[in-house]
């Protein structure tokens, strides 16, 4: 009886080691998932047990930007196409990211609204012929163009991109409406970064795209960098960014989607993000 006993006894020492281990494997493992207060993990934990780790930037990436969203949905005569204005998704979009966006319309930039804002996006629509001063003075002095599909017509209208275009909306010279489905990514730059090279992009088709045999021998093609073309045909850009010595950046992307293209999303915004820091305004960037 008494070996019984200590067997009885040996194998509630070892239960109860064997309880102890768990409980505190279990306590380990929930210390290292620990959620902050927005539900995610958290990342400072993580961050502190690799001293490798890079700085985490706030989730707010264009902290502290100034946008301003043309909200116009007129087609003026120099126009061709059909125009969506449908600025709401992007404004709403920008705001998440902690940009500080505000819708305006022809009549407020022809006053003058449009100087002092890091940013101007034309989504898919272009503003009054009367808003030409307003626009490259503002472009002049440090604003910088962000532009989708059609509204590639007030690009070349106001003498932005190409110069020489002024006057004229440029299609079927220098861009025209096509088969814009799909594009593959061209160039590694940080408004792609979160692409590979080569990778596929979808998009709406029919939208606009540049034509590298006019655009490739204009003034400003050495400052263009071609960021996607249409998938098969590199001779047809769909993505550029161009960067003027003495002007603010101008970014163009064929897709009247924008924002709501989530395969484009990520590079739209960091389209914003560059296109700020690139006229002297950095981003807030917070390390985790």
């Amino acid at each position: 009886m008494a070996r019984k006993k200590r067997n009885v006894a040996t194998r509630t020492f070892f239960t109860s080691l064997f309880a102890i281990l768990a409980l505190l494997l279990l306590s380990s493992s929930i210390a290292g998932n620990r959620l902050d207060p927005r539900g995610t993990r958290n990342h400072a934990s993580e961050g502190a047990s690799d001293p490798m780790a890079p700085p985490r930037e706030s989730a707010d990436l264009l902290s502290g930007i100034t946008v301003a969203v043309l909200n116009e949905g007129t087609s003026p005569s120099y126009f061709s196409g059909a125009q969506t204005n449908d600025y709401i998704p992007i404004v709403t979009a920008l705001s998440a990211e902690g940009a500080s966006v505000t819708a305006l319309t022809s009549s407020q930039i022809a006053s003058g609204a449009l100087g002092g804002y890091d940013v101007f996006v034309m989504v898919d629509n272009v503003p009054s012929a009367a808003c030409q001063a307003g626009v490259r003075e503002a472009w002049m002095t440090g604003t910088a163009i962000m532009a989708f599909d059609s509204s590639s017509c007030a690009l070349c209208y106001f003498g932005i991109l190409p110069a020489c275009s002024m006057g004229s909306n440029g299609q079927g010279t220098y861009w025209a409406y096509g088969d814009t489905g799909a594009s593959r990514i061209v160039a590694a730059h940080p408004i792609t970064a979160d692409y590979a090279v080569n990778a596929k992009v979808t998009g709406t088709s029919g939208d606009a795209y540049w034509l590298s045999s006019t655009m490739g021998s204009v003034s400003e093609a050495a400052d263009i960098t071609v960021l996607t073309s249409l998938d098969g045909d590199t001779f047809k850009w769909t993505t550029i960014i161009y960067e003027p010595a003495s002007y603010a950046p101008v970014f163009f992307c064929w897709d009247e989607g924008h924002v709501k293209n989530t395969a484009l999303a990520p590079m739209i915004v960091q389209a914003v993000k560059y296109l700020a820091s690139s006229t002297g305004h950095a981003p807030t960037l917070t390390s985790g």
